[in-house]
C-alpha cells in the first residue's frame, strides 16, 4: 500500500473523512449498508483501527446481525461487486468499462454534435464537451453498466 495520500475533489475533513451514506438493501428486510468514504487509504485504515471506531461498533454490536463485517472498496468496484460477491478481476473490469465507453465515445459526439453545437452560446468547445461528457456517465451509470454486467455475470465473476 501506498502512504501517500491522493488528492480528492471533495473536502476532506481533518481526519480524512468525506462523507458517510447509509443505504436499506432493498433485498432484505432490515438490514443496512453503512459507506464511510476517506481521502485515502491511511486515513481510512487510522479510523478503522481507532479506539473512537470500536466503541461506535459496541454501542451498536446488539443490533448488528453476524456482528460488524468491514469491506474496503475503491473506484469502480461498486459498479462491478453486488452485495455478498468479491470484486471481480480488475483486467475484466478494464475490458467491460472499455467496451461500454468507447462506443459511446464515438457514437454520441457524432450523433449529438448538431443538437449540442446549436445551443448557446453556439460553438463553445468546453460546454459541448461537457455535455457529451454528462450524458456518456449518464447513460454508463443508469442504463449500460447496471445491466452490462448483470449481462456478462458469469464470465466477470469466475
Amino acid at each position: 500500500m501506498s502512504s501517500g495520500c491522493a488528492i480528492s475533489a471533495a473536502k476532506p475533513s481533518d481526519d480524512g473523512h468525506l462523507g458517510t451514506n447509509v443505504i436499506r438493501r432493498l433485498d432484505a428486510i432490515g438490514l443496512y449498508t453503512i459507506i464511510i468514504r476517506f481521502d485515502c487509504y491511511d486515513h481510512l485504515k487510522a479510523w478503522v483501527e481507532s479506539d473512537a471506531c470500536r466503541n461506535h461498533v459496541r454501542n451498536v454490536e446488539p443490533i448488528l446481525v453476524g456482528g460488524d463485517r468491514i469491506e474496503i472498496k475503491s473506484g469502480l468496484d461498486f459498479w462491478f461487486t453486488p452485495p455478498g460477491v468479491r470484486a471481480s478481476n480488475r483486467f475484466k473490469q478494464f475490458l467491460i468499462t472499455f467496451s461500454a465507453i468507447y462506443p459511446l465515445t464515438r457514437v454520441i459526439p457524432a450523433g449529438g454534435s448538431p443538437a449540442i453545437e446549436a445551443m448557446p452560446p453556439p460553438g463553445n468547445l468546453f460546454i459541448s464537451r461537457f455535455l457529451v461528457a454528462c450524458i456518456i456517465v449518464w447513460l454508463l451509470v443508469y442504463v449500460i453498466m447496471p445491466r452490462y454486467t448483470r449481462a456478462v455475470a458469469d464470465w466477470l465473476y469466475r
